[in-house]
């Protein structure tokens, strides 16, 4: 059977009933657009466009933490440089501190040598004379 024999035999047979044209122009006009109204004014085009506003607010938060991110991350570099200029400075302070201990131990040490070399010397100097002493006496 073919399309426009079975559009013949419609409008043969029920183009002469009243309500058959105004099913016809509300199914050709109106049904579209009331299965339309139905569907946009649906839960799961509300949850639709909700999820769209929930993007845009994703969207919306990852540009800000992005932007933040960046000027977090120069201020961690900035602060990152200070922190070696100050262990730099540390390490200068410590190492000046070494320094000053070592010269006090090396102060010391050369303070109880000396006065070894001298007991030392000193003993060299009067083991002869002593030496002597007892000879002629």
């Amino acid at each position: 059977m073919e399309v426009g024999s079975v559009i013949d035999f419609v409008n043969t047979k029920y183009s002469n009933n009243p309500n058959f044209r105004r099913y016809v122009g509300f199914a050709e006009r109106d049904l579209p657009f009331q299965i339309f109204k139905e569907l946009f004014h649906s839960n799961e085009i509300k949850n639709v466009a909700e999820l769209n506003s929930k993007l845009n607010e994703a969207n919306n938060a990852i540009n800000t933490w992005n932007s933040t991110f960046e000027t977090k991350r120069d201020e961690v570099e900035n602060l990152e440089n200070k922190l070696e200029e100050y262990k730099t400075k540390y390490d200068f302070v410590l190492l000046n501190k070494w320094f000053k201990q070592r010269y006090e131990q090396k102060k010391e040490e050369l303070k109880s040598r000396k006065e070894g070399y001298s007991a030392f010397g000193a003993m060299l100097f009067f083991t002869p004379l002593c030496s002597l002493a007892l000879f002629i006496f």
